[in-house]
């Protein structure tokens, strides 16, 4: 009973009256975690320089480093803290806020987080369990009017909650060709690069907008309008190409592998295949799936 008060008191009463916030929480991605995981910060007051503020976690207070913005943080500003400023940046490339890298591994499960001046003084802290959504399905936590729940991943953006509709949207969409050793650099800009086609069979457009494109090996990218041409709407019975732009280690080129589509957490389609041949696709026609150019 008396540790459940203390995790209570931790959760909504910070020891000052906090001018940055700990306002978004990715702490189990969908794959592996090791160097996906961030923390957002928000200003909701005046001005504030994070030069040698720590990020506390696992009895450690964890430096900052600037990587991209400016450390001073005003009223309305957020700003990313990461645990690999460059794997965040392959997996969110349209990002271009203020950012800073750290070194941490957030636990699954019933953790407290902190924010510290340089004086070590608390700014805000935060206890999250995984019973509050983002655990492992590509979600984050996020604070909405002062209560954490499960959001859609909108680093340097307002929080979106996701509203639980008894009118669920059904995604006719299945995976229809993707291209694992493209001519050149796999991971190069797009059109060029791994990319992957998607085909919505159905009558209605659908929004693919943080839908989430994975292997078995914990790579994943998340469909943007920097990964598509013009739009992320599928229309009916249209295609819609995503590239993987930039980041590299999607689709194996030799030995087994297996591409998966998710929405909200619910897996949409998946294929499997083994072997690659540069600039050869795999393609599915009349219903077999086979190499094509």
């Amino acid at each position: 009973m008396k540790l459940s008060i203390f995790l209570l008191i931790l959760l909504f009463i910070p020891a000052v009256s906090a001018s940055v916030v700990i306002n978004e929480i990715m702490y189990d991605p969908m794959g592996s975690d090791t160097g996906r995981e961030w923390i957002e910060i928000y200003s909701d007051n005046n001005c504030e320089n994070l030069t040698g503020w720590k990020f506390y976690e696992a009895n450690t207070n964890h430096g900052l480093t600037l990587i991209n913005g400016s450390s001073i943080l005003c009223q309305y500003q957020y700003a990313i803290i990461a645990d690999d400023a460059i794997s965040f940046l392959q997996e969110y490339p349209s990002f271009n806020g203020t950012l800073f890298d750290s070194t941490f591994s957030l636990s699954n499960d019933n953790e407290t987080i902190a924010l510290k001046n340089k004086s070590l003084v608390v700014i805000d802290n935060v206890t999250y369990f995984s019973y509050m959504g983002g655990s492992g399905n590509g979600k984050t936590i996020c604070n909405i009017n002062n209560i954490l729940q499960e959001c859609i991943p909108t680093p340097e953006k307002e929080n979106s909650f996701i509203q639980n509709n008894t009118n669920s949207i059904v995604y006719t969409i299945y995976i229809n060709e993707f291209l694992p050793d493209p001519y050149g650099y796999d991971n190069a800009p797009m059109p060029d690069g791994e990319w992957i086609e998607l085909y919505n069979y159905g009558n209605q457009p659908l929004d693919l907008t943080g839908s989430i494109i994975s292997d078995d090996y914990g790579h994943s990218i998340i469909i943007t309008n920097t990964r598509t041409i013009n739009t992320i709407v599928i229309q009916p019975n249209s295609y819609l190409v995503v590239y993987a732009n930039g980041f590299f280690g999607l689709l194996n080129n030799d030995g087994f592998e297996r591409v998966k589509l998710y929405n909200q957490g619910n897996l949409i389609d998946e294929v499997s295949y083994d072997g690659s041949k540069e600039g050869v696709s795999w393609a599915k026609v009349n219903g077999i799936w086979q190499q094509t150019m």
